[in-house]
Order: structure tokens, then C-alpha cells, then sequence
């Protein structure tokens, strides 16, 4: 991945409770911190929640996109922006992630190329 693109944030921590982000420190080692509302996420971040009752993040991206995730998921975010919005890829997400409210700018402008897929995948669509 680009350096230069991997430091651009691609949204925001909109809502969260219990929220972590890993990241690689400056040596390179995966180090896990907890993620507060207003928090910048960037492309190279795997957002997790714990197994607890009621922990959850939402992300806003910075396209409009909005995700959700609940309990004991796991979203890794290199799989989810695009720079050049000519297409989107759904994050890679563990089998028991919740993602909702899928929407934004690329959906919009070209729809056909926007695919889903997950283990075990339940999808709504509606509008």
C-alpha cells in the first residue's frame, strides 16, 4: 500500500462503546488502543468490539459511506476505501460481524460494480 495514501484518513469514529483500533507502531508492531467518538480511521486500521453486550462502532466515511458494527466483530479496513472511488470492496469482516447502513457517493455514481459477500451473509436492501 502507498505510504502516502495509508496516512490519509478515510473517516471518522462517528458513535462507539468499547471500540479498539490495532495499528502498527513506529517499529512496526501491532499495538491495540481503544478508539473515542471523533477518532480519524485510516486504511491500514482493524477495527474490533469486544464479545460484551452492547459494544459497537460506527464509522463515518469520508465519502458518506456509513458502517455499524456490534459485538465481537472484526473489520479490517484495507479492504474498504478506494482513493479514486472507481470501485468498492466491503471490508474483510469475521463471520459474526454486523454491518449496516450502506450507503455513499460510490454507491450513488456507479452502482453495478459494488458487490457483497461474507460466510453466511444476510443482506438488505431497501429503497
Amino acid at each position: 500500500m502507498d505510504p502516502i495514501e495509508a496516512a490519509k484518513p478515510v473517516g471518522h469514529v462517528a458513535s462507539e462503546q468499547g471500540l479498539m483500533v490495532t495499528r502498527n507502531d513506529a517499529a512496526g508492531k501491532p499495538v491495540t488502543t481503544q478508539l473515542d467518538k471523533g477518532a480519524e480511521v485510516f486504511r491500514t486500521d482493524v477495527l474490533t468490539t469486544p464479545p460484551t453486550a452492547g459494544t459497537f462502532g460506527s464509522v463515518k466515511m469520508n465519502d458518506g459511506f456509513n458502517v455499524s458494527i456490534g459485538p465481537d466483530s472484526r473489520m479490517d479496513m484495507s479492504k474498504f476505501s478506494n482513493p479514486d472511488n472507481s470501485r468498492m470492496d466491503i471490508p474483510k469482516m469475521q463471520p459474526r460481524t454486523i454491518a449496516e447502513s450502506i450507503s455513499g457517493k460510490i454507491v450513488k455514481a456507479s452502482p453495478e460494480p459494488v458487490r457483497f459477500s461474507a460466510p453466511g451473509m444476510i443482506l438488505g436492501v431497501r429503497g
